[in-house]
């Protein structure tokens, strides 16, 4: 239950994955890696390289689309950034993402506040992706507010 002594913050970022092909991940990068210089070949080339664990590569991917303005990419970069220990870039591109209603993006930088002590944007950033339906989210507010004995506004 939201907000109960003991609960705890769910704190593994939320990705998004677009539907892929079936295909084994040797050809899905040959098929995507001569059309990268577009968004969407860059971002599920970026998702199959995070996923075999070339996170330099993906990293190089996600940028590339989310240079063009996909939340989507923003966000996953924003995840390989935050595991790699670098919050502070991890937290503009869950901004960039964010800034434009990306619910994910908004529960992400929610949970990078709150690992940050940052309660005040934490609770902004949860309360944003709630409003949306982000039902983890919602766990992750009323958890905070119990931690500050506001459990009514939760």
């Amino acid at each position: 239950m939201a907000g109960r002594p003991g609960s705890r913050h769910r704190t593994r970022p939320h990705h998004h994955r677009r539907p892929r092909l079936q295909l084994s991940p040797t050809i899905a990068e040959a098929a995507w890696r001569p059309l990268a210089q577009h968004a969407m070949a860059a971002f599920n080339l970026g998702v199959l390289l995070a996923e075999a664990g070339r996170d330099q590569e993906a990293e190089e991917m996600y940028r590339r689309a989310a240079d063009t303005g996909d939340t989507d990419a923003a966000n996953n970069l924003g995840i390989l950034l935050t595991n790699a220990g670098r919050d502070q870039e991890a937290e503009e591109m869950y901004r960039r993402a964010t800034d434009t209603g990306h619910t994910k993006g908004a529960f992400n930088l929610g949970i990078l506040f709150t690992k940050a002590g940052r309660d005040q944007e934490a609770e902004e950033m949860y309360r944003r992706a709630t409003d949306t339906g982000h039902t983890t989210a919602a766990h992750n507010l009323g958890n905070l507010l119990g931690k500050f004995g506001r459990t009514d506004s939760a």
